[in-house]
């Protein structure tokens, strides 16, 4: 079963490393955790059943809760860490996997941002979590723990290492529960009422492997708030139009069209098990005809994409065999391979 993951909302900023260079003061001293950066407030779920242990304050972790688990056997304690107030748990309080433990801040110390820094605790004693300084953990991205799989995670709320690339709208069911395609003798689905949201073959005969949504399905889904990645990922390419370009068919109509997109990069690993012998799976998602550049200009409302840097350019290396066939553009609103919105354009 996959490690954990605190859901969409959150992106993994850091992770468990021995001796890691600390991120403002330069020093080198121990991360004994992953940092998951979120919004403050964001709600942080549980990894597991278990028991409230602890519950205060930490210098260096701030407002802390320390649960207990009984995994396998054997006793693990999980620590949520700069929680921005104190949780409303009590000690001794149980909790059921994914349940709200506290919320996300930046106390207990210099922090580069509001975060949740999460760490396991295997082979512990029962009631008596060890928090003194030098304290073992392991990685928790090589830690299993049951019961927080695809049935375990509230979807429609971002939990669980997989999401739905847009939430259910209040009210209504939650993603997980038909948004998408129904449910049997209740109202139809989002992808139910797109004018195309899924067919496997196109038009021309092609295959057609992707899922298309539109003003139809916005009706179900809260797609103003932006599309999500199903699952944790890296981001490999991605391109942002200055503003849409347009196309102008015989009869002198004009259609603006996007080619703005997102490549993600994703990997699947079995957690048991020496790290060159685990089975692993890469594939790909892909996120196609994004809003362009000038959309993101004329509206603060529209949260900007957090993997967006500031430009750079990269050169395609001798061994890159394939031809530009088209001539290189330069003309505002094309590009160069530019990537980073400032410039207004990306790779």
């Amino acid at each position: 079963m996959p490690a954990y993951n605190p859901g969409a909302g959150y992106r993994r900023t850091s992770g468990w490393n021995p001796a890691r260079k600390h991120p403002t003061s330069g020093k080198i001293q121990p991360h004994r955790g992953d940092d998951w950066g979120a919004p403050e407030g964001t709600a942080i779920p549980a990894a597991a059943d278990g028991t409230v242990v602890f519950k205060g304050w930490i210098n260096g972790y701030g407002n802390t809760v320390v649960l207990e688990h009984t995994i396998r056997g054997a006793t693990v304690h999980t620590l949520y860490g700069h929680q921005n107030v104190p949780s409303p748990l009590a000690v001794g309080a149980e909790v059921k996997a994914r349940d709200t433990i506290g919320t996300v801040g930046m106390t207990g110390g210099v922090s580069s941002g509001n975060h949740l820094h999460f760490e396991v605790m295997p082979n512990g004693t029962p009631g008596q979590p060890n928090l003194r300084a030098g304290h073992a953990t392991v990685s928790p991205d090589t830690f299993d723990f049951p019961g927080t799989g695809e049935a375990a995670a509230p979807v429609a709320s971002g939990g669980g290492p997989w999401a739905y690339p847009f939430t259910g709208r209040a009210g209504q069911r939650a993603a997980d529960e038909g948004a998408y395609l129904g449910v049997s003798g209740g109202p139809e689905g989002a992808l139910a009422r797109t004018l195309d949201g899924y067919f496997p073959i196109g038009a021309n005969s092609l295959w057609h492997g992707g899922i298309h949504f539109d003003s139809n399905s916005a009706s179900t889904l809260e797609q103003e708030k932006g599309a999500r990645c199903i699952r944790d990922g890296e981001v490999v390419a991605y391109r942002i139009d200055t503003k849409y370009r347009e196309v102008e068919f015989p009869n002198g109509q004009r259609a603006a069209y996007s080619t703005g997109f997102t490549l993600v990069k994703h990997r699947l690993e079995i957690p048991d098990g020496e790290p060159a012998q685990r089975p692993k799976l890469v594939f790909f998602s892909l996120y196609i005809h994004q809003i362009d550049w000038e959309g993101y200009r004329t509206s603060t409302e529209r949260t900007r994409p957090q993997y967006w840097t500031s430009p750079n350019r990269f050169r395609v290396g001798e061994k890159a065999r394939d031809r530009q066939e088209a001539a290189i553009a330069t003309v505002a609103g094309q590009f160069e391979g530019v990537c980073g919105p400032d410039g207004g354009t990306a790779c």
